[in-house]
């Protein structure tokens, strides 16, 4: 809930000049982005500790820099075996960002992996490093605008008005946060739409789900941020995710369901 305003006829205090090298804290905005406590994800952020491994790619020299990197998942997974001896099932490695999340069964097998710090497949050499449950996100320190609740910010409202059947994918969900998409969905699409489906592809942790809803009500980017306390102070730990649109045609058969299912306005 949006605290009232006072109204207050005393001039505003001037800011304090920092000390120094100390930097002001960031105002910060974002149109379409869910805060959470850190709290909220500390079960998964633990219960992924040590069992999460990053494969990250180093390309050879001999290779252009703006080559599309493709490392074939089958290759991956051999060169995993034979030079750390685990077996990881091919739907324990999957594509993230610019690394590859190896999933360890054990903290033991995790800890194998990482014994190793390089591994070759093809042409390429992938430095192997821990899981964190900041990685790939995008740090800022903000001020005290921020609430001392998690928030999802005020939308506006779904239009009943030129409604189509759509299919989303989202991508860009750090693993921890994909673990708890049924909780974090709702709260990222408040007020935009809900779903009727929801299909999770590990493989490169993306998620697909159809909706009702006006296209242009669906933002092609939302920002999901974990807030911290470090140092006394507010950090937001911020990933962005990407939202493609797929518009159904009215003979296809989710369409067709959503028509039956969605009252005429």
């Amino acid at each position: 809930m949006r605290p009232l305003l006072a109204t207050n006829t005393v001039p505003p205090r001037r800011a304090a000049t920092p000390p120094l090298g100390e930097q002001p804290m960031a105002h910060f905005h974002h149109e379409h982005i869910t805060i959470i406590n850190e709290r909220e994800v500390r079960y998964y952020s633990d219960h992924f500790a040590g069992l999460l491994v990053l494969a990250n790619i180093a390309p050879s020299p001999a290779i252009p820099a703006d080559a599309p990197i493709d490392i074939d998942i089958g290759e991956l997974h051999d060169a995993l075996l034979n030079s750390t001896g685990v077996n990881l099932p091919i739907h324990n490695i999957a594509r993230f960002l610019h690394s590859y999340v190896l999933v360890a069964h054990t903290k033991e097998e995790g800890t194998t992996i990482l014994d190793v710090p390089l591994i070759h497949v093809g042409d390429y050499d992938l430095a192997i490093t821990p899981w964190t449950s900041t990685y790939g996100s995008h740090r800022m320190d903000v001020d005290d605008i921020l609430p001392p609740l998690p928030l999802t910010p005020t939308r506006h409202p779904r239009s009943p008005e030129n409604l189509q059947a759509l299919g989303l994918v989202i991508s860009g969900t750090p693993p921890h946060l994909f673990a708890m998409y049924w909780m974090l969905l709702p709260r990222i699409f408040t007020n935009i739409c809900q779903f009727h489906d929801v299909y999770e592809d590990r493989s490169d942790y993306s998620l697909r789900a159809n909706t009702f809803a006006p296209p242009g009500a669906i933002p092609r980017v939302a920002y999901v941020a974990i807030r911290k306390q470090v140092a006394g102070r507010n950090v937001l730990y911020m990933w962005a995710l990407w939202i493609q649109v797929i518009p159904y045609p009215p003979s296809h058969p989710v369409a067709f369901q959503y028509n039956e299912d969605v009252p005429s306005v």
